[in-house]
């Protein structure tokens, strides 16, 4: 998608699709506390973004994701990445964050698993895009663009009905993508 020079990423429409999904499930915008041994209601939906650095990954934050068109996500994001390819980030833009994107689709990768980064109870695993054949309305079959999303989740906070409810919504929104604009 392209708009005044601006190209809006993939990635782009998962992180607001992901926040906007927080929004519409609350009780997934949430984190573990394990000394307590209680979840923790979050007030605001920040989504962190792996980046991959030398010597390994760091995940800046889109603060208040849910609030941001794409446009504003977009130009977030390539700041936050050149921050800190340039090891410049600031504490307060990498620590903390209610949920994790991890998109490893732009090197080849199909499938993959993330680990979770506690107190975060999901994260979301983005794998690339592939063409298979799917049956339109008339049976006939034709290609469709995908990608594998796997979401990793803290069953002590989210309950496998609540992860599923969230993944449906998820999923939802990136097949239809005017549903989160």
């Amino acid at each position: 998608m392209s708009s005044a020079g601006l190209k809006v990423s993939v990635n782009d429409f998962i992180i607001k699709a992901v926040a906007s999904t927080l929004a519409s499930i609350p009780e997934t915008n949430v984190y573990y506390d394990p000394a307590k041994k209680e979840v923790v209601p979050l007030s605001s939906i920040d989504i962190c973004v792996a980046v991959a650095i030398p010597g390994g990954l760091i995940t800046p934050i889109v603060f208040n994701a849910d609030k941001k068109g794409l446009e504003a996500i977009n130009i977030e994001v390539k700041a936050l990445a050149e921050k800190a390819r340039k090891g410049a980030l600031l504490p307060t833009e990498y620590q903390g964050g209610s949920f994790t994107i991890s998109n490893l689709g732009m090197y080849g990768v199909v499938q993959f698993t993330s680990l979770l980064n506690p107190p975060q109870v999901m994260i979301l695993s983005v794998g690339g895009g592939f063409t298979k054949a799917v049956l339109d309305d008339n049976d006939e079959l034709v290609p469709k663009t995908s990608l594998t999303l796997t979401l990793n989740y803290d069953q002590r906070a989210i309950p496998q009905d609540l992860a599923t409810k969230f993944t449906n919504t998820l999923c939802n929104l990136l097949e239809v993508p005017i549903l989160m604009l």
